[in-house]
């Protein structure tokens, strides 16, 4: 899930894909309270590193962690083959198949075609607005999250 901080009209905004924008008012050294909702969320900034962070934090719920990167919005086919294979999930008891197809890489679970894998940085690929694979170095394992899974391990047979 990406999200963008932007100054907007002299104030800061956290942005969806979507391009909607929720207004952002200081309440603190680096932490900030949206603007216009009925319960507080408050985005803090983390500025301990040179990376860029930032958290977001509904009531009641764990704390969402947003790290910068650098968008990829295509990867060339030698590095398409790389991902090509069959994963498989212990804990799902599942294999999930990996192929390159028309220039992108397509999903197949049990056969069946699901949707192309939109790759969004380096190693991480997506589908949907919610469902990431993060791949490793080697490609040879990737961890699926979506909403509150995270980190379902796929290792490639």
């Amino acid at each position: 899930m990406s999200r963008k901080i932007e100054e907007r009209n002299d104030t800061l905004n956290y942005v969806r894909n979507n391009g909607r924008a929720t207004k952002m008012i200081p309440i603190a050294d680096n932490e900030f309270k949206w603007v216009g909702l009925n319960i507080p969320v408050i985005v803090k900034f983390d500025n301990l590193n040179s990376q860029k962070k930032f958290s977001l934090k509904f009531p009641d719920e764990v704390a969402s962690e947003f790290t910068a990167y650098t968008p990829v919005s295509s990867y060339s086919p030698s590095n398409l083959n790389a991902f090509s294979g069959d994963y498989y999930s212990s804990e799902l008891d599942i294999i999930y198949t990996l192929k390159v197809e028309r220039n992108g890489i397509m999903l197949y679970v049990k056969g069946d075609s699901v949707a192309t894998l939109t790759p969004i940085m380096n190693n991480v690929l997506k589908l949907a607005p919610y469902l990431t694979f993060e791949f490793n170095e080697a490609k040879d394992i990737f961890k699926l999250s979506s909403g509150r899974v995270k980190n379902l391990k796929f290792v490639k047979r």
